[in-house]
């Protein structure tokens, strides 16, 4: 697909149509808190739309300037980023993943784990963050993946020697080396602010993990022993880590959402399979909010029990008194994709969801072309879907009820700036 030549015509239909003047968003200097079921910030109540994005801590400036500029524009209030990015050895050896770019944060010293601190290092993330702040958008920062991408769980596993993806939740000493690399970047002080990432109001939320689970990549099997209990227990001492270190900003566990309502089931998503049980995570006295994803056609579902799925997860949190976050949702056909977005985030306004954030936005790279939409569910801005999940945003911000949401109009700021 022509992605540039699309965006350029969209852009220019965009030019003819008379725009709905931007509305300033809320206040983003304070820190968001939660009070019950809800969210604040500045005392008020704060719900929220918003995106992911994974690569921002190993690209250039440029690039990170360009999706909060995007992510601004569209009135987004809210970024998911990655805050994790494990090899093996410091030259790369033994590594799951591998160096990104060039860039690491944690390596195999011989010993244990240690951080790369320089500039190749957690400096990426250093600026991040300082631009998250400059364009007043709140950061959702998981700390490890569950996935082989940038090393997570795997690379654990393969410092300590050891045979099972699960190991990660259950070995004492990986255990141990995780809150070593939580309390290391919650006290880290950012070299171009001066302000610990434990004291920075740009940060909204740390997850223990991107979607952690029993199974991961399949380069470690998961052990017969791996249980929704040992997730759990694990996710109770992790949070209250944090909550250790950290007592000013939100935590979660970041995972899917997946429910352990009946073992003897042959859907997979709601019997304890993955060692995930939701309601267990969100009524931990650490936890904040309620996470839960959303990814329907690789799930073997469809668009209309995705509506169920937001719905549950929804009541569910409010029945916990806690506020609930769609993290992560994507449709990757792009003919239908506007009406099931639209259709999505009616529910999740609707059954007083506190906010959502779709994969992925993606920006320009360097040379002044779009980053690729690798796993096809990329949605630049601006464009008909982005402006349809803007005005979500906006409704959602406002208190709203939904509503039909075509891009004829648009709360979105054009730039002059050549895409």
């Amino acid at each position: 697909m022509k992605v540039r030549s699309l965006l350029t015509a969209v852009t220019a239909l965009l030019l003819l149509t008379p725009a709905t003047p931007a509305v300033a968003g809320p206040s983003t200097s304070g820190f968001v808190v939660r009070d019950g079921a809800t969210l604040k910030l500045d005392g008020k109540k704060f719900r929220f739309g918003g995106t992911n994005n994974y690569y921002l801590m190993y690209k250039s400036r440029l690039m990170v300037d360009d999706v909060f500029a995007d992510a601004k524009s569209a009135g987004f209030t809210v970024l998911r980023t990655w805050g994790f990015l494990d090899i093996g050895n410091q030259d790369g050896s033994g590594s799951i993943h591998g160096k990104a770019d060039g860039v690491y944060f944690q390596y195999w010293d011989g010993t244990r784990p240690a951080y790369n601190d320089g500039a190749d290092g957690l400096e990426r993330l250093d600026y991040v963050i300082k631009a998250a702040g400059d364009a007043g958008v709140k950061l959702v920062i998981p700390l490890t993946n569950n996935w082989n991408d940038f090393g997570g769980i795997a690379q654990y596993v393969r410092w300590r020697g050891g045979q099972y993806h699960d190991d990660f939740y259950s070995d004492p000493v990986i255990r141990g080396w995780y809150k070593d690399w939580i309390s290391h970047v919650l006290n880290r002080t950012n070299s171009l602010t001066g302000v610990k990432y434990k004291d920075d109001p740009a940060v909204m939320t740390w997850e223990l993990g991107n979607e952690p689970r029993c199974k991961g990549s399949g380069l470690y099997p998961t052990s017969p022993n791996c249980s929704p209990q040992l997730l759990t227990a694990w996710a109770d001492e992790m949070t209250r880590h944090i909550k250790s270190v950290d007592r000013k900003h939100l935590a979660s566990v970041g995972d899917e959402g997946f429910f352990c309502d009946d073992r003897t089931s042959s859907d997979w998503t709601v019997n304890c399979g993955e060692g995930v049980d939701v309601l267990a995570f969100t009524k931990l006295p650490a936890v904040d909010v309620m996470s839960y994803h959303l990814y329907p056609k690789p799930w073997g579902k469809d668009a209309v029990w995705a509506v169920d799925w937001i719905k549950r997860h929804n009541r569910e949190a409010a029945k916990i008194g806690k506020p609930v976050m769609l993290g992560e949702f994507g449709w990757p056909d792009k003919a239908d994709r506007n009406p099931v977005y639209q259709k999505w985030t009616d529910a999740f306004i609707a059954t007083g969801g506190t906010g959502f954030l779709y994969w992925i936005l993606s920006g320009v790279q360097d040379d002044g072309s779009l980053y690729p939409d690798y796993d096809g569910y990329t949605v630049y801005c601006p464009s008909p879907v982005c402006i349809n999940l803007s005005n979500a945003t906006e409704e959602i911000r406002r208190g709203s009820g939904p509503g039909r949401r075509w891009p004829t109009t648009t709360r979105w700021s054009r730039r002059s700036r050549r895409r």
